[in-house]
């Protein structure tokens, strides 16, 4: 309780001359009545600021009984009560007020800032002290205290754990005055950690990683609580239509993809990659099946606008060889989606040659091609362009073989005669000028001898062909096992 010196009254002070003077243990008095005995309202000050102004003298702490029938309330600031009663006519001093009534409460966060609520103010509400703040209260008195979770301090968030002097105690508490004592909040700091892609040439910070052994969209932030450790993995992925391979981390230059760390801070880790398109085979690159056309891939345009263009390569296994080296065949544009290969024709099987094909993107961003990824068909030479190449096909054919065409020029047909030595199967083709089958005269087994075949200058469907220049392939493949024999010739069907 209050303890005076013996003086008959207090002595009464005007507010607006001598406010600069009050101390701790004045009584505030509001109301123009108050002198008179008028009903009025009066406050005890617990609490002055050092330096005291009119710019902080709403922060003087005060106790009060705010009505009638109302349970006392400590440590509210002056200002609260003037927004309810006005102005202050004056105070009364306080002589005598012992500081053995009062006793200092401080209040701190363990992380050395931040904020704290302390009260009930006049309203029953808590309000926030900085901390490190320290308040007067009389003994006795209730106080009640909460730590504020989840608030950030110089950029790192902290999140409550305990009371530094109970444990037990939840994060608001009441607490009873009974002497000087520090109340401490502990806390743990959060980090924000930031795992995000970055690609040349591209916007953004797309794509996937992996945090903790979970698939990630990037950007990713990793929400780790002191001293938990963080692993962090960049993978191969694709994205767009292109294959990503890792190459190293920004800001570190670290060139392993898993890495574990411990956090001290916030912290953005950019894992950085090398690109290059993904294969035509996803792409639906496919080649034909119709025997005696020539061999077409096609494709779908690259989902990629920045893959420019396409490289055509070619290897093949002759039968019976071995495989040879692949060629680079032809460069083609953007959206180009098909290939005609005039030198080679699609076969039922395994006749003659094995022949592999891959088309590469060329991804402009990096200057790169996709990984080889070859399909492969069964074909055999196109010989009608070697002979559209020579003009005519010169080289002779083994002893006992023979083949010619007559008349040529020719109009409506044409006789081609053949002679072969030895019993064999033989074929006799007609291609147009652009490798394309025509008309198939003879595919059969004959016995050695002498032949006459007729083209009447018509097509498989029997209808007539237009006048042009027209090829012919002759093969004989001796049944004894010898190697076989092919030739081929130009014939000109006239107008």
């Amino acid at each position: 309780m209050l303890q005076f010196s013996g003086v008959s009254h207090f002595e009464f002070k005007s507010w607006a001359t001598n406010f600069q003077n009050i101390a701790r243990g004045d009584i505030i008095v509001f109301g123009s009545g108050v002198l008179s005995g008028l009903n009025g309202h009066a406050a005890l000050v617990t609490s002055v600021p050092s330096n005291l102004s009119g710019q902080n003298i709403g922060d003087i702490i005060v106790d009060q009984v705010p009505n009638i029938n109302r349970e006392p309330e400590t440590g509210i600031k002056l200002s609260a009560v003037i927004s309810i009663q006005g102005q202050p006519a004056g105070y009364h001093k306080g002589y005598g007020l012992s500081d053995a009534d009062t006793k200092t409460l401080t209040f701190k966060n363990s992380f050395g800032g931040g904020n704290i609520l302390v009260g009930p103010d006049k309203f029953g509400d808590l309000y926030a002290i900085p901390n490190g703040s320290s308040k007067d209260y009389f003994v006795g008195a209730t106080v009640t205290i909460k730590a504020i979770d989840n608030q950030v301090y110089q950029g790192i968030r902290r999140r409550y754990q305990e009371w530094a002097d109970d444990d037990d105690e939840p994060i608001q508490r009441d607490v009873q005055v009974t002497g000087n004592a520090t109340y401490e909040a502990r806390f743990l700091n959060e980090y924000d950690i930031t795992f995000r892609n970055k690609y040349s040439g591209v916007s953004g910070n797309p794509g996937i990683i992996k945090v903790n052994s979970t698939t990630k969209n990037s950007p990713h932030v990793e929400k780790v609580m002191e001293p938990n450790s963080v692993t962090v993995q960049a993978n191969w992925h694709v994205h767009n239509g292109i294959e990503y391979t890792f190459k190293k981390w920004l800001e570190d230059g670290s060139t392993s993809a898993q890495r574990t760390f411990v956090p001290t801070t916030n912290k953005t880790y950019t894992a950085t990659y090398t690109g290059k398109p993904r294969a035509m085979t996803y792409y639906n690159l496919r080649v034909n099946t119709t025997p005696g056309q020539n061999i077409t891939l096609s494709w779908n345009v690259h989902p990629n606008s920045n893959v420019t263009q396409y490289q055509v390569w070619r290897k093949v296994r002759p039968q019976g060889g071995s495989e040879g080296p692949p060629q680079l065949k032809a460069t083609l544009s953007r959206n180009t989606t098909s290939w005609v290969d005039n030198e080679y024709v699609i076969t039922d099987g395994y006749t003659d040659d094995l022949v592999w094909y891959d088309v590469r993107a060329y991804y402009s961003t990096e200057a790169t091609y996709a990984d080889p990824n070859y399909i492969n068909a069964f074909g055999e030479t196109n010989t009608m362009v070697r002979a559209a190449e020579d003009a005519e096909d010169i080289s002779p054919l083994p002893e006992g073989y023979v083949i010619s065409a007559f008349p040529n020029p020719f109009n409506p047909t044409t006789t081609l005669r053949f002679q072969i030595e030895e019993e064999s199967v033989v074929s006799l083709i007609i291609f147009d000028i652009q490798g394309r089958r025509v008309k198939t005269l003879l595919e059969n087994k004959k016995s050695a001898g002498v032949y006459d075949i007729v083209w009447s200058g018509v097509n498989n469907q029997n209808q007539r062909v237009a006048s042009g220049v027209y090829f012919y392939r002759f093969t004989a493949i001796p049944a004894n096992g010898k190697e076989r024999f092919f030739r081929s010739g130009k014939l000109v069907l006239a107008k």
